[in-house]
């Protein structure tokens, strides 16, 4: 079966280049267990000495970007716990909207924004239970998780492998900030249904 969407030779050579960076990484365990640990921990300056002592910290996008989507799974799977995703087959538009919503209503909230980017970032399995039940939205729980892990990361990865950024951008205002454009987006439904 083909997709329907066909990978242009621009994003495919990029997934080759990650793949090739990651892959000399990991060939010195040494320096891969280093940058896994420093980012995993938040240490920017430590991913990028490990990175450069390993020759690599011209691939540092690539290396973050890779590290960013295996580490946010693997917390969402712990987060979760016993809250299995949905199956593919049962994901549909309402489900969707269902995220959204809750997306929209974390983002409004301040409060409610540090108790989940706090509970992704320290694996506060209890709290993000918590989050998940007043949200009601159960089985969704790991994309809820993982967009916010998404962010937090992104924003980590830019402070990593950016020298012109400085220090490390705040990762509620920009839930924040990416949540209202989803509120926004349902207020315009409503509206429109009205």
């Amino acid at each position: 079966m083909t997709s329907p969407i066909p990978l242009d030779d621009e994003l495919l050579a990029e997934a080759r280049s990650a793949a090739r960076a990651v892959a000399m990484l990991a060939a010195n365990e040494e320096a891969f267990r280093g940058v896994v640990e420093a980012f995993i921990a938040e240490d920017a300056e430590g991913v990028r000495k490990q990175l450069t002592a390993a020759g690599l910290l011209q691939e540092c996008h690539l290396i973050c970007e890779w590290l960013r989507v295996k580490v946010c799974m693997l917390r969402c799977i712990r987060l979760c716990g016993d809250l299995a995703p949905p199956k593919p087959e049962t994901l549909g538009i309402e489900q969707l909207r269902q995220l959204s919503l809750a997306v929209g209503k974390v983002s409004a909230d301040e409060g409610m924004t540090k108790r989940l980017t706090t509970a992704v970032e320290r694996e506060d399995a209890q709290v993000f239970s918590e989050l998940v039940r007043e949200l009601e939205i159960g089985p969704l729980c790991i994309f809820l998780c993982h967009w916010v892990c998404w962010i937090r990361y992104e924003l980590f990865c830019e402070w990593v492998c950016n020298p012109l950024v400085v220090q490390p951008l705040d990762v509620v205002a920009e839930v924040q900030r990416v949540g209202s454009v989803l509120r926004k987006l349902g207020d315009d439904e409503r509206s429109d249904a009205a």
